[in-house]
C-alpha cells in the first residue's frame, strides 16, 4: 500500500473517529436540552484537542512504523521523500475537486439556513459538517482511485 494511500485511510478513520464522537455527543445535547442553552464551543474546544492529538499519535506510529525494520524504513523514506507523480497528482487534483463540489453544496445550504433566519448553531453546524464531508468525499475518492489503479 503506498504511503499516500496509507495516509488516506488515516484521516479518514481518524475523521469518522472524532467527527463522528463529536455530532453523537452534539445530538445528545440537542435532544436533551434548548440550542441555546448547548456549550458547544467547549466541545469544539474538545474536538480539536483530540484531533491534535491523534495527529501526533499518528505521526508516532509512522516513525514506529518506520523504524521496525532498517528496509521497511528506508522504503517509506523513499516513498515519502519522492515527489508525487502524474497520478498521484491527477487523484489529488479530482479528490480537491469532489471536495469543492461538497464545500459548495454546504455553503448554499447554511447561505439558505441564514436567510431562513436559523440560529447560528445551526449555520455553523451545517459548514461543520460540509467541511468533514468534504475531506472524507476526498479521501475516499483517493482510496477508490489507489485501488481501482486510476
Amino acid at each position: 500500500m503506498a504511503f499516500r494511500e496509507q495516509g488516506a485511510w488515516v484521516t479518514l478513520l481518524a475523521m469518522i473517529a472524532v467527527y463522528g464522537w463529536y455530532f453523537l455527543d452534539l445530538m445528545g445535547a440537542v435532544n436533551s436540552q434548548p440550542v441555546a442553552e448547548i456549550d458547544y464551543q467547549a466541545r469544539l474546544y474538545i474536538m480539536v484537542g483530540v484531533l491534535v492529538a491523534l495527529i501526533i499519535v499518528g505521526q508516532v506510529g509512522i516513525g514506529i512504523y518506520a523504524a521496525s525494520s532498517v528496509e521497511k524504513g528506508l522504503e517509506l523514506a523513499d516513498d515519502i521523500a519522492s515527489e508525487a507523480d502524474e497520478r498521484d497528482k491527477a487523484i489529488s487534483t479530482r479528490g480537491d475537486a469532489l471536495g469543492g463540489y461538497v464545500v459548495a453544496i454546504g455553503a448554499v445550504a447554511a447561505m439558505f439556513e441564514v436567510m431562513a433566519g436559523w440560529q447560528g448553531f445551526w449555520v455553523a453546524h451545517t459548514l461543520l459538517v460540509a467541511l468533514v464531508l468534504s475531506e472524507m468525499a476526498k479521501s475516499v475518492w483517493m482510496l477508490i482511485a489507489y485501488r481501482r489503479g486510476f
